[in-house]
């Protein structure tokens, strides 16, 4: 059975949104590879960084949390 301690570790994780990790994975290991698609390789850095300016983009023109097309 799971000691309490990793019962609530567990449980943070799970509570966590993508942006949440990404930006933690960004902070501990910032120049590890986090995508790779064809040509293009970004760390976890530069992934935080373009999600980051990504998001704001799209909440300088009115799209917010829970948006739908």
């Amino acid at each position: 059975m799971f000691s309490d301690e990793l019962s609530q570790r567990i449980a943070r994780v799970r509570s966590a949104s993508i942006g949440d990790l990404l930006r933690r994975s960004a902070a501990r290991v910032p120049d590890r590879t986090a995508i790779v698609h064809h040509e293009l390789r970004q760390s976890y850095a530069e992934l935080d960084d373009t999600v980051n300016r990504t998001a704001n983009g799209l909440a300088a023109r009115g799209v917010g949390r829970g948006a739908t097309a």
